[in-house]
């Protein structure tokens, strides 16, 4: 189990992606790859310092032996993303090569209103499997 991300600490969010590895992990009895950093750093300097500290660095050069992945999909709008109001900077996180290199990738997405993000998504290779609900589905299909 490897941490894609940095964490992203918002007040309305009681886990991070530390969390989430680590129970994950230890549920399934599998080593856990994880590192507390967060995902959004002030500059690309303070971004190269930090993925060269083991903790991140371990977890990074897990990235090409992933088999699976497990993503969320945002619109890139005010509050249908976590991160749209929060990156002007440079992240800790997988980058889109070594993402699409994942043989599946498994976007779980709620909100009818991130369809064309989801598509775009699909079109581009960021996602083999979807997990969602009814409303997004249909959204999804009168966009085909």
């Amino acid at each position: 189990m490897v941490q894609l991300t940095g964490a992203l600490s918002r007040p309305d969010i009681d886990e991070s992606s530390v969390e989430m590895v680590r129970d994950i992990a230890r549920t399934s009895r599998v080593p856990a790859f994880f590192f507390y950093a967060p995902m959004i750093l002030p500059d690309a300097a303070t971004a190269q310092a930090l993925l060269t500290q083991p903790e991140v660095a371990r977890a990074v050069s897990k990235y090409p032996q992933l088999t699976k992945a497990v993503v969320g999909v945002g619109a890139w709008k005010e509050g249908q993303s976590t991160m749209a109001d929060a990156v002007t900077e440079r992240l800790i996180a997988i980058d889109a090569s070594q993402l699409q290199a994942v043989p599946e990738i498994i976007a779980i997405v709620y909100g009818a209103s991130k369809a064309r993000a989801v598509r775009a998504a699909i079109v581009g290779g960021f996602v083999t499997s979807l997990v969602t609900h009814d409303a997004m589905a249909r959204e999804l299909l009168a966009l085909a």
